[in-house]
Parts: structure tokens; C-alpha cells; sequence
């Protein structure tokens, strides 16, 4: 979307000059061609909001030793309306090939935040929300069983976090302190029922503040598991003077753990300071021969670890985007493996589109209305494709969504001979959040990979 000023410069100008730029950098078409990737089948619906006010976020999706498949959200009813009624956590568990989902039920009590969900050899785990609020159902049971929370009264609230399961136990990391406090990213075991001490890994005291004034903030940390070892991603924004401006940049650190408890590497830089511009989101992608740190900026970008080291940022899929037409931010990034090779799907608004009614004179050209609704599309890149952007030769990834839709949240996994992904929109929305024309939905398609 671009920013209000460019906003407000094309609301000035005459229109025939609009539309003349909006020919040359307007929205692009679907991109079919140059992917290895195969869609076995359409889309299917999994679940429906009730209204069209209503929002579906937070989706997480874990794949159980048994080939089953869970998944969670975050419900938000009527979040556009006027009632403002409690979000809610909602789970629904899928298995068989075809994939066959069963009716989804509402976690009980507890928080309303971004879940995350593993499932182990003892059954499956939600956790989300400040204290970590843990809901358990062991395998074979058909009952969910509330356990306490993994952070006390007297612990850091965990301000992000994501988790992993290794064998019998639950390993997470998590970030404590908001923008005034102290800040810190932690570890933490749970097993057999019993939670273990919370470990700083790395800490910012609230007195340290850059040469710019500002205060570093940590956020996203991501676990992923390869082989015996756990690979941690996090990031950290840090202010920058620019000339008089003070504007946050970003950075993104890496540590591995062979014993998933106490003993990390130190954290090892993954960015170029500055390199890139304020990241939105990341993800791990640990199948094939070499992990990635993946993450979404004003494009998609890799770094690889080759030979004990991250490999120099390297931008994924590259394409052009029309003079002034609005940035073409990636956001929802997930790493998965189809078939035994990377996958990576990701949303971004490249194809963004306009509010094109009557009343709009310049709806012809991309989002030069500077609408509060962000037009996005989901992409994957895989296989042969991945591969030869990694190496920067030109990559061309598969769209999996039509024109004039939105995509807001987006998860992979890894099904042995295909690739499942999951994600979460609408398939029509126009200016703002109150003006839209579907309600949010839930959607699985099945990818396969040569």
C-alpha cells in the first residue's frame, strides 16, 4: 500500500497523468510458469466466519506422528461490526488421504491470543497468551485438559514466543519487556507435567539506548527442529538516525541448541545491519541440505547456513513493481519441505489492487486511493525454483489466489509425498474493513513437488 503522501500526490494529479503512469505500472497477471510446484487439487473450504465482520487470524498448524493434521486460529467475531464480542481459540484436527477435517471446537476458558500448536508422541499442545496458558490432549484421548500456565505471576510476561516438541517434552522461546522495560529473549522446558526455570539468552536493559535515541526491541522468535539439533531465530529493531528522521531498522539473529535446554551457540547475525528495511515477518526452514532463515520485508529474502555461517541475504523471487504504485511487502512467511525439498509460501501485495467504483477517479491506478485494506496474495516457491533463487538466478512463483482478494495469515507442513497449506482470508474486499464483500475463510489445498 503506499504511504500517504504518495496518497495524497495522486489525488492531485490530473487524470489523465494517473491513468497514463497506472498503464505502465499497474497490477500484473497471475503468475503460472517457471514453477515446479503442482496443485493436485482446487482449494477446499474449512471453515466459514458467520458474518462478514468477522475475523480469522493466528493460524498455526502442526502435523502429528501419526499423519494426522491440527490446526489453530484466532476467531474474532464481529471485529468490524459494532458488537465487539470476545475472540476466541478454535481447533480442528484433520486425518486420512484425502484430508478429511473434523468439526472444530472452542478451547475452553483461558486467553484469547495467537495460539501455537505441536503435536508429539503424548498427544497434541496448544499454548498461547502472556502466561503461556496450556491446553493438552493426550493421544487417544477426545477431551482437551487445561494444564497451569508455564509462567507464573512472578515470571516475565511473554510478550512473543513459539515452541517446539522434542520427544516427551515442549521446548519454547520467548520475549519478556515491552519498549520502556527491560527486554529479554528466554528459553523454556516443560516435561512430564513439571515447567522448568525461564533462561535469558539474550537481554536488553531499559538504560542501554542506541546513539539514536531509541530503545532496541526484540520480536518473532521462531524455533524449528533439524535432526537432534533446534535452530532459534529472533529479531531486533533498532532505531537509526537518518538525516533528521528516527526510523527503526531491523536485524535478524540466529543460535542453534544440541541439547534443546540450556547450551545455545552465541547469537550469530543473519542480516546486514541496515541492509534491509523493517521485517515483518520469519520463519526456519530446516528440510534439505541446507537451513534457512527466511523473512519478509519490502520482498522476500533467504540466508542460508553454509559451512558453520549465515550466507549474505539473498532476495527471492524478484519482480517489478509500478512507479509509485505502492510497496510490494511480504508478511506470513512459512517454511515447510514437499517431498523432501524447501518450500516456502508467503503473502505480499504485488498484485495489489484499487477501489475502481464510480466515485473513485483514480481507482484505476493501484491503491491510489491509499485504501485501510491491504490487497494480498499467497505465493509458494519450491524445488528447482527455490534452489536457483537462492543462487540469484530469476524465480517465478506460484500464485495460489485470485485478483481483488485478501490473504492475512498463512501455514505449511509436510505430508511425505505432498505439501498441505492452510490459510486464512477473503476471496473479495474493497476500500475499508467495514466495505468488504465475503466473510473471512479458512482454506487447505494439496501441493505436490517434482
Amino acid at each position: 500500500m503506499g504511504t500517504p503522501t504518495q496518497a495524497k500526490f495522486w489525488r492531485w494529479l490530473p487524470l489523465p497523468i494517473a491513468l497514463a503512469v497506472s498503464t505502465a505500472g499497474g497490477c500484473q497477471p497471475a503468475d503460472t510458469t517457471g514453477s515446479p510446484l503442482q496443485a493436485v487439487d482446487a482449494p477446499s473450504v474449512i471453515h466459514v466466519g458467520a458474518r462478514v465482520q468477522d475475523r480469522i487470524d493466528g493460524l498455526d498448524l502442526a502435523a502429528g506422528p501419526d499423519g494426522s493434521v491440527h490446526l489453530v486460529w484466532r476467531e474474532s467475531p464481529d471485529m468490524y461490526g459494532r458488537t465487539n464480542r470476545s475472540p476466541r481459540l478454535m481447533y480442528q484436527r484433520g486425518h486420512g488421504d484425502p484430508l478429511r477435517w473434523e468439526t472444530p471446537v472452542q478451547l475452553p476458558g483461558g486467553t484469547t491470543a495467537t495460539p501455537r500448536v505441536v503435536a508429539g508422541r503424548d498427544g497434541v499442545h496448544v499454548l498461547a497468551g502472556f502466561r503461556l496458558d496450556h491446553w493438552w490432549l493426550p493421544t487417544g484421548a477426545d477431551r482437551w485438559q487445561p494444564q497451569p500456565a508455564l509462567l507464573g505471576d512472578h515470571q516475565p510476561r511473554a510478550i512473543a514466543f513459539d515452541v517446539a516438541a522434542v520427544d516427551d517434552s515442549l521446548v519454547l522461546a520467548f520475549t519478556s519487556g515491552g519498549a520502556a522495560g527491560d527486554q529479554a529473549l528466554h528459553t523454556l522446558r516443560w516435561s512430564n507435567g513439571q515447567t522448568g526455570p525461564a533462561i535469558p539468552l539474550v537481554r536488553h536493559r531499559a538504560e542501554v539506548r542506541t546513539s539514536a535515541g531509541g530503545i532496541v526491541q526484540l520480536h518473532d522468535p521462531v524455533l524449528a527442529q533439524r535432526g537432534d539439533r533446534l535452530l532459534l531465530l529472533w529479531g531486533m529493531r533498532v532505531p537509526s538516525q537518518v538525516e533528521r528522521n528516527l526510523r527503526l531498522e531491523s536485524r535478524v539473529y540466529a543460535a542453534w541448541s544440541a541439547d534443546a535446554e540450556t547450551n545455545w551457540t552465541p547469537p550469530a547475525l543473519v542480516t546486514d545491519y541496515g541492509a534491509e528495511d523493517y521485517v515483518l515477518d520469519l520463519a526456519a526452514g530446516t528440510a534439505g541440505s541446507m537451513p534457512l532463515a527466511l523473512f519478509g520485508a519490502h520482498g522476500l529474502f533467504a540466508s542460508r547456513w553454509v559451512d558453520g555461517a549465515w550466507s549474505p541475504p539473498q532476495r527471492l523471487a524478484a519482480h517489478d513493481v509500478g512507479a509509485l504504485s505502492g510497496s510490494a511487502k511480504a508478511s506470513g512467511v512459512a517454511a515447510g519441505s514437499c517431498a523432501g525439498q524447501q518450500l516456502v509460501a508467503w503473502v505480499d501485495g504485488r498484485h495489489q489492487g484499487s477501489d475502481r467504483r464510480w466515485w473513485n477517479p483514480l481507482g484505476g491506478f493501484p491503491w491510489s486511493d491509499s485504501p485501510d485494506w491491504t490487497n494480498n496474495d499467497l505465493f509458494v516457491l519450491a524445488g528447482d525454483g527455490l534452489a536457483a533463487a537462492l543462487e540469484g538466478q530469476p524465480a517465478t512463483p506460484r500464485r495460489l489466489t485470485a485478483s481483488g482478494g485478501d490473504v492475512e495469515d498463512v501455514a505449511v507442513i509436510d505430508r511425505g509425498d505432498h505439501a498441505l497449506l492452510v490459510w486464512a482470508g477473503r476471496t473479495s474486499v474493497r476500500k475499508s474493513p467495514t466495505d468488504m464483500d465475503a466473510p473471512p475463510t479458512l482454506w487447505h489445498r494439496r501441493i505436490g513437488c517434482d
